[in-house]
């Protein structure tokens, strides 16, 4: 009786053509959106967030991706969604879409899914090395946009690294006025500075270190508040 020779698997199966497969069912998992849609309550301020995310798809590890996956997915749930995201560095980006969340709310969910990233040793990331960031959108409507614009923007200190960070498509640019900053945008810049006046109903803060500390996060969430709100415990 002859020995049947044992087949090497990566000779019967298309590498690419795998991955791409993994690609389609991250898709169907996270339920994938091509844009951002915030469910805004007009009676409640809150820190809507855009969590920049970094994965590495590879066959030794893709059931513990999956897996991670799906712990954000329970903890994001009602909250918001998942988008597609090609800017990010790494093998497949997405942006976790937060609608808006008060002060404690916000940081305890940040962090468990911060907690989560930082479990996957790598296989998932928010690192600025990979073009990931954190935004935050802050409800706003067009006479609050021009009447806060300048406190929030004074907020940005480029040489604080540990709480911002910039690359191409987050810039921090003074163009001092509120109407010459929105003018910019709408001709030159579309969303593409630290602060991003072009959302509906929304100042969007773009410039976020998503490897952020608890602290700084809350002590930047109390500064924002206080923008807005005055006086703050």
């Amino acid at each position: 009786m002859g020995f049947i020779e044992a087949i090497d698997y990566d000779d019967v199966v298309d590498y690419d053509e795998e991955i791409k497969g993994f690609k389609r069912e991250i898709n169907r998992l996270l339920q994938i959106n091509s844009r951002t849609d915030y469910y805004i309550e007009d009676s409640v301020f809150g820190f809507g967030l855009e969590i920049e995310v970094s994965a590495k798809v590879q066959r030794t590890h893709f059931m513990f991706l999956i897996a991670m996956l799906n712990n954000i997915i329970s903890l994001v749930n009602y909250r918001g969604n998942f988008v597609f995201d090609r800017t990010i560095k790494g093998d497949y980006g997405f942006e976790i879409c937060l609608d808006p969340l008060d002060l404690d709310d916000c940081v305890d969910v940040y962090f468990k899914i911060r907690e989560i990233i930082d479990f996957s040793n790598g296989v998932l990331s928010v690192s600025k090395d990979n073009s990931c960031g954190l935004h935050i959108n802050i409800k706003a409507d067009e006479r609050i946009k021009s009447e806060k614009f300048r406190d929030l923007f004074n907020l940005i200190d480029c040489n604080d690294d540990d709480t911002y960070a910039f690359n191409e498509y987050k810039r921090f640019i003074d163009l001092g006025d509120f109407e010459s900053y929105l003018k910019f945008q709408q001709n030159i810049a579309n969303k593409y500075l630290a602060v991003n006046l072009l959302k509906n109903n929304l100042i969007e803060l773009r410039c976020v270190n998503s490897e952020i500390t608890k602290e700084n996060f809350v002590i930047l969430l109390k500064k924002i508040k206080k923008v807005f709100y005055g006086e703050i415990d």
